[in-house]
């Protein structure tokens, strides 16, 4: 159900990595009958989980020598059973380990992605979507506000100050030897050459652990985002105001700042900052400022060990504290990203969302990077219309930012992952860091297209 009213705001990155981006593929397929699936074949960046499944019931059924139009014929089968079975279809191939799925249902061309992405879930996908039940005239439509958050379970909130200590600062962990990885997922099963289907009462019995491929996962936690806010003071009510108002951003971690605003609203004199929703009919002037993060200096500052002391601040932190220089880092570009809610029911969201839609590239500067742009299509295609703004730092290493680390035949397809595992299995001083362009997003402009009079009146 379609509940705009009741949702203010989304959150687009979190420890879990970021849930922004929309892709055309889908993980499985729905059949005509919208109860049946079907497993889709793979694109160009994307391989499902379920044609995976088939790949490795096909390649264990050939190792035993039994004939190819049998193991095919399994493939198959294992592809269809497993499109059926939700996020449990991993356990339809038993004796399988994490790196057998190699990247199979993973973004792997999305900015450190939640695992076992799912681009209908994603806030642009969300965005471009309408509902129609009250009519043509009165589209229903999420006109969110944008933050990020933690998401960790430890009470250590804003843990993405600083890369360090991975299995401190984000979720992973695990068992500390094989006895305990076999209490909590069971005894690791022969390999099968054919798919063992499961019901979804016969799944109820399976242990929760084994259902969520909680192993795999841990290479794709970060250390999270914050959420941050455009208020008036400090105290309470302005800030809570701030978030009713949506003058609200998100970042993946650094303390970077972000302005966006609409700069001709109105008769063509007002500013509305980002989050507002704005009737337009002339052509829309934007403008977009960003600055880098403070770069971030080891340890702690002196009043934090003098007020909490040195074994407290190892306890919450490790002894890392959020220590800010005074040298910023350099902002790389600012995107703009465009979305055209749908206007009649099934319009194709493929075509309704711009990313980028305008790619601003910035000169070095402590001072960040600003710019003004219009839309001038805005005007000629006369339907209501989002835009929000992306400001890209320059990269930094970060945990996780290359979760599967493939090593890729001359293809470009991927046959080896090195996976970053939470257990034993992955030194705990391994933060399995890579480069990655960490960000900051604004809350949406949404603009309901109403023509000037001039126009209205032509």
């Amino acid at each position: 159900e379609m509940r705009p009213e009741r949702m203010n705001a989304i959150e687009i990155y979190s420890g879990h990595g970021n849930s922004e981006e929309y892709r055309s593929w889908r993980s499985v397929g729905v059949n005509d009958d919208g109860e049946t699936y079907f497993c889709p074949e793979p694109s160009e960046n994307y391989t499902p989980g379920c044609w995976r499944a088939g790949e490795i019931i096909e390649d264990r059924c050939l190792a035993e020598g039994t004939d190819g139009a049998e193991c095919a014929l399994r493939a198959t089968e294992a592809r269809q059973a497993a499109s059926g079975m939700s996020v449990a279809f991993h356990t339809g191939v038993e004796g399988v380990q994490s790196e057998d799925w190699l990247d199979a249902g993973q973004c792997v061309d999305c900015f450190l992605p939640a695992f076992n992405y799912r681009p209908m879930t994603s806030m642009q996908y969300g965005l471009a979507i309408s509902n129609f039940d009250d009519g043509l005239d009165k589209p229903r439509r999420f006109n969110w506000g944008v933050i990020a958050s933690s998401d960790t379970h430890s009470a250590r909130p804003g843990t993405g100050y600083k890369e360090y200590q991975r299995s401190l600062s984000t979720e992973a962990g695990g068992a500390i030897h094989e006895g305990w990885r076999t209490r909590l997922f069971g005894e690791r099963n022969e390999k099968g050459s054919k798919f063992k289907s499961r019901t979804r009462e016969e799944l109820t019995k399976v242990t929760g652990f084994q259902l969520t491929e909680m192993e795999r996962q841990s290479s794709f936690w970060q250390t999270g985002g914050l959420a941050a806010v455009h208020a008036e003071g400090r105290s309470r009510k302005a800030i809570w105001d701030a978030f009713q108002r949506k003058e609200i951003f998100a970042t993946s971690g650094p303390k970077m700042l972000l302005w966006f605003d609409l700069v001709n609203a109105g008769d063509g004199s007002e500013t509305k900052p980002m989050g507002a929703s704005v009737e337009q009919g002339r052509v829309p002037t934007f403008s977009v400022r960003a600055t880098g993060s403070f770069k971030q200096k080891p340890g702690c500052p002196d009043f934090t060990t003098e007020g909490l002391g040195v074994d407290k601040i190892a306890s919450i932190c490790g002894g890392e504290c959020d220590n800010p220089s005074d040298v910023r880092h350099m902002i790389k570009r600012i995107e703009i990203v465009r979305i055209r809610p749908q206007t009649t029911p099934g319009e194709n969201v493929d075509d309704l969302i711009d990313d980028a839609f305008i790619t601003h590239t910035c000169e070095p500067s402590p001072e960040g990077c600003a710019f003004e742009f219009q839309d001038p299509d805005y005007e000629t295609l006369g339907r209501d219309t989002l835009y929000y703004a992306r400001a890209v730092q320059e990269a930094t290493p970060t945990i996780n930012a290359n979760p599967l680390q493939c090593e890729r035949d001359g293809d470009g397809n991927c046959i080896k992952v090195n996976l970053c595992h939470g257990d034993y299995r992955t030194d705990k001083s391994d933060n399995c860091l890579a480069p990655a362009e960490h960000r900051a997003w604004s809350s949406p402009i949404y603009l309901t297209y109403k023509p000037t009079q001039q126009a209205a009146a032509q």
